[in-house]
């Protein structure tokens, strides 16, 4: 039996950091996926990276699983670092913006959850872990949309929970107030409320360590506060 690893946007900040993380834990393979050439780390016996043009598209998504090798007794682990924010108040967003965050941050899951049942239904199971944002619980102005997606996908993540709960499968997912980035750095006060990529590496792979018996949580990052 394998174990075998999934990191979509690997890419992004919160993908290379998570993934630098998750690279070093029991997997014995690792498929980085991004819709950009993923140049900062090579490819080896154990690592391989997939370009996929656009996660919120069936088919782009369908192709994913279909260059993924496994066998029947493998362990299927995917963790989804995709999101994408656009702020403005509603009086001044574009439909465009809307249909852009919900296929970002709803659609791709819905596709990649949908893929992933799929695909594991012969194997041993798995679980999945996607990205998720305290905006979602806590409405600010601005964030209307982004919250809105945000708040749709852990939707998604609690109800595929109840329905793969006989399916030797887990959903669930992280969410940050905000990343430890350089950026963030420069006009957050508070730099407690600030998860690194890293640490939410640590945290996937530890709900990756207790499938399936974690499913359907929305965890917290950092997790001591509110």
């Amino acid at each position: 039996m394998s174990r075998i690893l999934i990191v979509t946007g690997a890419n992004g900040t919160l993908g290379k950091g998570a993934s630098s993380v998750l690279l070093q834990k029991n997997y014995d393979k690792v498929y980085l996926c991004d819709r950009k050439e993923i140049d900062w780390i090579p490819e080896s016996d154990k690592v391989k990276k997939i370009m996929i043009k656009d996660m919120a598209k069936d088919e782009f998504v369908n192709n994913l699983f279909e260059k993924i090798n496994a066998e029947k007794e493998d362990e299927i682990y995917l963790f989804s670092t995709i999101g994408g924010f656009y702020s403005g108040r509603i009086g001044e967003l574009e439909k465009d913006k809307l249909d852009l965050q919900f296929n970002i941050n709803t659609k791709s899951v819905f596709l990649l959850a949908k893929h992933f049942q799929l695909f594991c239904s012969d194997k041993s199971g798995g679980s999945i872990c996607f990205t998720s944002a305290r905006t979602a619980e806590k409405p600010a102005a601005g964030k209307s949309v982004y919250g809105a997606s945000k708040a749709a996908l852990e939707y998604l993540v609690r109800t595929i929970a109840i329905e793969w709960e006989n399916d030797n499968l887990s959903a669930n997912c992280i969410s940050p107030i905000a990343l430890d980035t350089q950026e963030n750095r420069e006009w957050v006060k508070d730099k407690t409320i600030l998860a690194s990529p890293e640490m939410i590496g640590e945290k996937v792979h530890e709900l990756f360590y207790n499938t399936p018996c974690v499913s359907g949580e929305i965890v917290k990052m950092p997790m001591n506060i509110e």
